[in-house]
């Protein structure tokens, strides 16, 4: 079997433009270069009422959402994961491509 990498779009579950529209704003306007790192939101955690020195690709995306209410990795740890994202509940499944996502367990 060959192995392709996975690609999954997620959106999240019962939330509508208004508030994704929001979260995209509010990374445009305040997370918008800051200093990428692997541990990024490790040391702020899941706490949003500071913005954090450094983010990565997940975190920035989970901290978004949760400056507007949503939490879309609920049972994460301290690191925002995409593996998180892909088996969170509170995210739905628009598409994937790629190999079976039990793979990654």
């Amino acid at each position: 079997m060959s192995k392709y990498p996975l690609v999954a779009v997620l959106r999240p579950k019962n939330v509508d433009e208004t508030v994704r529209n929001q979260a995209a704003q509010f990374a445009e306007d305040n997370l918008k270069g800051l200093y990428y790192s692997l541990l990024g939101g490790i040391f702020s955690g899941r706490d949003i009422d500071e913005i954090p020195a450094t983010t990565q690709c997940a975190h920035l995306v989970w901290y978004a959402y949760m400056t507007s209410g949503v939490d879309i990795a609920p049972k994460s740890g301290k690191i925002i994961t995409p593996k998180d994202f892909l088996y969170s509940e509170n995210l739905e499944v628009v598409q994937i491509y790629g190999y079976n996502p039990a793979d990654f367990l």
